[in-house]
């Protein structure tokens, strides 16, 4: 759809071609009450010290999906929730 190729193209220019993958299928969720369905996406940094990259591209698509949460897993554990209220 145009509005996920919107979000792939900031993805590409912020991490880089090739550098990211889809998890097949959708996640149902639920946030304070609200149900919906979302795609997991899984991210590789070339450095650590690139960190920051990820809370620009989690920032963008709050706002670009219209969400209220999203959670970030990192080195396998969920670190962090960015709220929409927080950026």
């Amino acid at each position: 759809a145009e509005h996920d190729i919107v979000f792939l193209q900031f993805l590409r220019e912020t991490i880089g071609d090739g550098r990211y993958s889809i998890l097949e299928g959708k996640v149902r969720g639920e946030w304070e009450g609200i149900s919906d369905e979302s795609r997991v996406y899984l991210v590789s940094l070339r450095s650590i010290t690139d960190g920051g990259k990820i809370r620009d591209i989690v920032e963008f698509a709050l706002i670009h999906y219209e969400q209220r949460a999203i959670f970030i897993r990192y080195f396998g554990m969920i670190v962090e929730i960015i709220k929409r209220d927080e950026i």
